[in-house]
């Protein structure tokens, strides 16, 4: 996994230095172990009143003399500090606003109550009971905190004993990688850890922000809370991802490691004990793994609420061999964990099996709803899958007709490249079985295992097979893509590059024509990367074949387009302009016509926007009995009763690309970047003497008021007639507007704006979340606007551009713009069409 941006040394008041604060914490360590030895404090959140009884169940756990705070909102304190009284006499019940959901009282009570003076600080809130999943992850996270005076002493004996050098403690369900689930925090994360003087490398956190944590760790919370609620949401709003409250939950976890101190993990120890055991986070195997790590903490709670019951289901069994499936263990052991409660809470999620009788991958890949709902493979099999005939130990022929309806083994494919005529006899399966493996051989065009770096180092033959593929890497892959897909639906861009990095470097890339090998930095590699051509073996992807005329050498390309959008600007550009570069690219190699006639066959046909609005799917099916169909659609949304009469669809834009792969899972996607209009110079030199702001484009696709027109001139260019004028003028701006009025028409635009100012040497001013400017720009980008920026934020942002013009940020910027402009030229855009056409 990556590492977060290191921050700068903080400047100003030296407590807040790193080295300052590190080494008080070493000071005050010291002194607590004479003096406030076994101190003990619990700050406690209070949103839902009904929770409380729960609360002070477990807080009855702590020490006699123990520091109680509770905090709560103004309507509630006179209730609760009756109840919390009667509970705990010399508890304190504090009103804090209802802002910052439990993070902000927290880090108020660390400055009130200076917890930094205690040896170890219990953090607790009441876990809302939305559904019986959140009310038993809430109990979970309790009892593995304070569930008993027995693992209340252990928990305090950690935090005292030198040895042990405990920072943090929690549950072990709970423990998640902070970089792969930052989600939309990433810039607060980076700006929280810059205030606190900490290099943010990568670590875990414990979600759901309960735990213990050694006072001494609080203190520099102490120093960041003027900054934090000056960057709180007002009250009544709890804040969401990239709210200061959800990025403190992970940097809570960033605390113990800079001060190099240990992470313990609360883990019970078998189905029939509730008694918990701590083990430390460097000897449990598991909470290691990123496919864990990148879980949400959801996906465990069921494990936790039905384990004891699948425990006594499996043990009634003869599938569970606890020798066989402890030497599978590894780095994946966990000290003193019965080997049965390992496997329903671990070893299932990690595709090991439990004897030789039972395949969990080959049962979780049959029976993809049991991974979804979270459910122990062995048990759904003893319980359901046995009764209707499920395989629990499959032959090889098993997993390779597994394989075949994966779309991993084509045996057409495989005949054709690999058996001749002597073997007619035969059939591809058995060839492959008795000959191909042993051989080394491809299965399908999406399963070579010489292609393939996690197979590369291991000798050609069965242990490089698509059937050993199955059983020990794809339920890996298949996790570290639902992990992709859902940081990128969080909108982390960044986070999610990096993980489609990881990808592949250990899965390799697919052979889809949509980038070429080196695509626009990590923000579009991230969307090539979701198109991995096996993911066929989630059951997400099961690819049509595309049809191919007779002669494909010389099979004329047509791109077809209708008369009454001639002028659109879809149409000029994605059209009769691509008409052009692509018959100057080929240069005669092949036929390239520009038609709205239909009397043609065997032709490759691109069918432009206009034509896609108008057409019905009849239309197209008799266009399709003779010709390869191309859908392009650029911004437009999908037309469903037209993709069953499609061969494959063009995206212009990445997340157009992003949508098209979910909407049309059958249909091969490929992305086309939307070149620059041909029209304009090659060569455009942007002015260098002071900042001018320009605009080009309709002017109610932009925000555009009477004082922005001060600062920046507006160029109106319509899309439904064509204009050279506007042209002339780019050469005069060196920032380019670009702020868009979102219309309720608009689909999935490509980054065109981005482009041009690219292409003119310019920067360009755009919101962060419009369309692909955060994939091309990424999240250091210095003139991004914020997604709800207004016309006061927008002018703050041309004044901040004007007075850093041609500064060390200006040139940054233009740095990523020159990234840009290569990766949106002509050469860039054809290398494309190249590969689509290799495709078809």
């Amino acid at each position: 996994m990556r590492s977060f941006p290191q921050a700068a040394p903080c400047t100003g008041n030296p407590r807040n230095a790193q080295i300052g604060w590190l080494r008080q914490i070493r000071y005050r360590r010291k002194e607590q172990q004479v003096h406030a030895k076994d101190k003990i404090a619990a700050c406690v959140h209070v949103y839902y009143p009904e929770i409380w009884p729960d609360l002070a169940a477990r807080l009855a756990h702590l020490p006699a003399g123990s520091a109680i705070f509770v905090t709560c909102r103004a309507e509630l304190h006179a209730a609760l500090s009756a109840a919390v009284a009667a509970d705990f006499p010399n508890a304190e019940t504090l009103v804090m606003p209802d802002q910052g959901m439990d993070v902000l009282p927290f880090l108020r009570l660390c400055a009130m109550r200076e917890l930094d003076r205690y040896t170890a600080v219990l953090k607790l809130h009441s876990k809302n009971r939305i559904s019986e999943m959140r009310a038993a992850q809430g109990r979970i996270m309790m009892d593995g905190l304070c569930g008993s005076p027995d693992l209340v002493a252990q928990i305090i004996a950690r935090f005292a004993d030198k040895t042990a050098a405990a920072g943090m403690i929690g549950t072990a369900f709970q423990w998640r990688s902070a970089d792969a689930l930052a989600y939309g925090n990433r810039a607060q994360i980076r700006a929280l850890c810059d205030r606190l003087a900490i290099p943010a490398q990568d670590w875990g956190f414990f979600t759901g922000t309960m735990f213990w944590i050694a006072g001494d760790l609080l203190r520099p919370l102490r120093d960041a809370l003027p900054w934090f609620e000056a960057h709180m949401a007002p009250e009544g709003q709890t804040g969401g991802d990239g709210s200061p409250v959800h990025a403190m939950e992970r940097v809570f976890g960033v605390l113990p490691q800079a001060a190099q101190r240990a992470i313990w993990l609360s883990e019970p120890m078998q189905a029939t004990d509730a008694a918990l055991a701590l083990i430390p986070l460097a000897e449990h195997g598991p909470a290691q793994d990123i496919r864990l790590l990148g879980a949400g903490s959801l996906d465990m709670v069921r494990r936790h609420m039905d384990g004891a019951h699948w425990a006594e289901m499996i043990q009634a069994s003869d599938l569970f061999d606890p020798d066989f499936y402890t030497r599978q263990l590894g780095r994946f052991a966990v000290p003193g964990m019965k080997p049965l409660w390992h496997y329903i809470h671990y070893g299932d999620l990690l595709g090991l099996d439990p004897s030789p009788a039972f395949s969990t991958a080959y049962y979780l890949l049959r029976h993809p709803e049991v991974q979804r709902e979270g459910i122990c493979s062995l048990a759904h099999y003893l319980h359901l899958g046995q009764h209707q005939g499920s395989i629990a130990c499959p032959s090889a022929t098993n997993w390779l007709t597994l394989a075949q309806d994966l779309g991993l083994f084509d045996p057409d494919w495989y005949a054709q490249r690999y058996m001749g005529p002597a073997s007619a006899e035969i059939s591809a399966m058995q060839h492959y079985l008795t000959h191909g493996q042993f051989q080394d051989h491809a299965c399908s065009a999406v399963f070579d295992p010489a292609r393939i770096p996690a197979l590369r180092d291991t000798p050609p033959g069965p242990a490089r097979a698509v059937t050993t593929w199955l059983q020990q890497y794809v339920l890996s892959e298949q996790q570290s893509h639902a992990l992709l897909d859902r940081v990128l639906g969080a909108g982390d861009l960044q986070g999610a590059g990096d993980i489609a990095a990881g990808i592949a470097a250990r899965f390799g890339t697919a052979p889809d024509p949509i980038l070429p090998p080196a695509g626009p930095g990590p923000w579009a590699q991230t969307a090539a990367r979701l198109a991995h051509a096996r993911l066929s073996a989630s059951g997400q992807r099961v690819r049509r074949p595309v049809p191919r005329p007779a002669r494909k050498q010389d099979c004329p390309i047509v791109i077809l387009y209708d008369l009454p959008h001639l002028d659109t600007g879809s149409t000029v550009l994605r059209g009769r302009q691509t008409a052009a570069l692509l018959r100057a690219h080929l240069d005669g190699s092949r036929d390239v016509q520009w038609r709205c006639d239909r009397a043609f066959r065997d032709c490759i046909v691109i069918l432009t926007k206009g034509l896609l609005k108008v057409t019905t799917p009849e239309e197209l099916e008799n266009l399709r009995r003779h010709n390869i169909l191309i859908g392009d659609f650029v911004d437009d949304p999908l037309r469903p009763d037209l993709l069953d009469h499609l061969d494959i669809l063009i995206a212009s834009s990445l997340c157009g690309l992003r949508h098209m792969m979910r909407a049309a899972p059958k249909l091969p996607c490929c992305h086309i970047t939307h070149h620059v209009d041909i029209r304009l110079p090659t060569q455009i030199k942007a002015p260098d003497d002071t900042m001018r702001a320009g605009y080009f484009g309709e002017l109610a696709n932009t925000i555009h008021t009477d004082r922005l027109a001060e600062k920046i001139a507006f160029h109106a260019v319509s899309t439904a007639r064509q204009s050279n004028s506007w042209i002339k003028k780019l050469s005069e701006y060196n920032l380019h507007y670009a702020a868009r009025q979102m219309q309720d028409h608009d689909g999935f635009k490509p980054f065109l704006k981005g482009f041009i100012a690219a292409h003119c040497g310019a920067n360009i001013i755009v919101q962060r979340n419009a369309g692909d400017a955060p994939y091309y720009l990424g999240t250091d980008y210095p003139y991004l606007l914020s997604e709800d920026a207004g016309p006061e934020d927008i002018l703050d942002m041309l004044r901040h551009a004007e007075e850093g013009f041609g500064g060390p940020e200006w040139q940054h910027a233009q740095a990523i713009m020159q990234n840009i402009a290569a990766h949106s030229s002509r050469a860039y855009v054809l290398a494309e069409w190249d590969a689509l056409l290799s495709l078809v």
